[in-house]
């Protein structure tokens, strides 16, 4: 993954920056303005079946959010009300600076819900992430 981007989800950079450096990196064509409007227009849409399926869940079980992003997508998730009812926790890359799948990240998760590694079940779309947590003991 870019180190812009890493950095950008770990809130250790300006939008601006962040596209400003990717536009280079990538060799794009358009401004940095232009990048960063279609980039806040990313599809951003929960998984079908997603909100029923984490409404299942039994109320004495804690239910969290691991997310890499950024404040940018945060700010303009069409769903983030929705994401944060269901959730009894919400770890957000760029307001903790740490990304998923570095250990780190699963770490500090585990610790904040007062658990260890063995008692908590991730889920995630993306087998790189799995990895890590399967990593950590998760």
């Amino acid at each position: 993954m870019s180190d812009a981007v890493q950095q950008f989800e770990r809130g250790r950079c300006s939008v601006v920056h962040f596209a400003e450096t990717i536009v280079d990196e990538l060799q794009l064509e358009g401004t940095a303005g232009a990048f960063i409007e279609r980039f806040v227009a990313f599809p951003q849409r929960l998984y079908p079946g997603a909100v029923d399926l984490v409404a299942s869940v039994p109320d004495h079980v804690i239910t969290g959010l691991l997310s890499n992003t950024s404040a940018l997508h945060w700010e303009n998730q069409r769903d983030a009300a929705t994401i944060q009812g269901l959730c009894n926790r919400a770890y957000l890359s760029f307001e903790l600076g740490l990304v998923k799948p570095d250990r780190d990240f699963f770490d500090h998760c585990v610790a904040d819900l007062g658990l260890s590694a063995d008692q908590v079940l991730f889920i995630d779309d993306n087998q790189i992430n799995v990895d890590g947590a399967h990593a950590a003991g998760l």
